[in-house]
């Protein structure tokens, strides 16, 4: 598909009882740029700041001009490489001070959701330490503005219950990621009805092998309804599907499928 598939997936946008959504990883370029490509496709522009590099204010200007422009929301995926339930407080505070910083340069853009990784322990519940340390994290970026409702904690590689139970004793939100939750085997249809009621993001993308973030079309249809299931009833001012996939030619194959997943 060329750069202008507007004629083709620009029936999708608004279409759906929960916004959808990309990631600003499709074209080789900025944000910015992506958001203007973007705009016209989907309702929802995950912004990936996998680093804790602020954008440069301009940026952040240009990208709240395209957001009412294209009637969009953002989600943001905060950075990777921080340890917000780290034992080692130096460690803790020195990884969440960019992204505090992030977070405050970065305020004026509303996201929905925020999206946050904690890392994983080893598949064993979290010893009181490290959900102590967790609490002090979540409590700095509030003081940023991160409204605890719309901070989402990521299923990844630890237990699904695990991620639950973190959700719910710190006040956050879930976004439930269904294809780590088939790379790590978990039972999909069973995690998304035990945590519907802390879901506001859900990111969907296939895997083959080690492969991961690939199209959706890896995806078996009655996976799909359960997907589509899950979001029924879904406010759509704050429910997110996300097709987290980091190429033109992958969000071109999960557009096919959402489209024939209309209503």
């Amino acid at each position: 598909m060329n750069r202008e598939p507007k004629k083709i997936f620009a029936g999708l946008k608004n279409r759906f009882p929960f916004r959808l959504g990309t990631t600003s990883f499709i074209l080789p370029a900025g944000y910015a740029e992506n958001v203007t490509f973007l705009g016209p496709l989907v309702d929802d522009v995950e912004l990936l700041f996998f680093e804790a590099t602020p954008p440069p204010p301009e940026e952040v200007r240009r990208l709240a001009m395209l957001k009412g422009e294209h009637d969009l929301s953002y989600t943001f995926h905060l950075p990777l490489d921080i340890h917000p339930g780290s034992a080692d407080e130096a460690l803790r505070r020195a990884s969440m001070e960019p992204c505090r910083r992030l977070v405050a340069a970065t305020g004026e853009l509303a996201p929905l959701a925020w999206i946050l990784h904690v890392p994983a322990a080893g598949g064993e519940p979290r010893p009181e330490w490290q959900r102590d340390a967790l609490e002090r994290s979540i409590g700095e970026l509030a003081k940023e503005g991160v409204d605890r409702k719309q901070l989402c904690l990521e299923t990844l590689d630890y237990p699904f219950a695990e991620v639950i139970s973190m959700a719910e004793e710190h006040g956050l939100a879930l976004c439930i990621d269904v294809g780590h939750l088939l790379r790590y085997g978990f039972a999909v249809a069973d995690c998304l009805a035990a945590g519907r009621k802390h879901c506001r993001v859900i990111h969907l993308h296939g895997f083959c092998g080690d492969r991961d973030h690939q199209d959706i079309s890896l995806f078996a249809p009655a996976l799909l309804g359960a997907v589509r299931d899950a979001l029924a009833g879904a406010n759509k001012e704050d429910a997110v599907l996300t097709l987290e996939v980091f190429s033109l030619k992958a969000l071109t194959r999960s557009l096919e499928i959402m489209r024939d997943c209309l209503p």
